[in-house]
């Protein structure tokens, strides 16, 4: 995210979903909480997408997972880095054919 703001349709991108599908989980999340919507300050039409304290918390503990942390415990570490590296690239392809300018808020082949 730009500055911890982001289109709605860039999520969509992100995620290989369809605007209108990632439009309703957005609104179901902001009557939750856990986001809202602001006037976009780059398009005058748009919209940005901002995490509230309570979605950045739930975002943090949800990267913090040990559920995920013990699947990926029964791989060495030469396997979990190779892993990653390969859903990094499947992911940076699909992203590259969405045609994504923007990268995701996720890991990189570099981190």
């Amino acid at each position: 995210m730009s500055g911890g703001r982001t289109r709605p349709a860039e999520i969509a991108r992100w995620l290989v979903r369809e605007p209108h599908s990632i439009s309703g989980l957005l609104s179901r999340m902001e009557r939750s909480g856990l986001l809202r919507r602001e006037p976009d300050p780059e398009r005058k039409n748009a919209v940005s997408i901002v995490l509230t304290a309570e979605g950045r918390d739930i975002y943090n503990k949800t990267c913090s997972r040990e559920s995920v942390r013990d699947v990926f415990a029964g791989l060495s570490d030469g396997e979990r880095k190779e892993f990653m590296g390969s859903l990094i690239k499947l992911r940076d392809r699909a992203l590259k054919d969405r045609r994504v300018r923007n990268k995701p808020p996720f890991p990189t082949a570099e981190s």
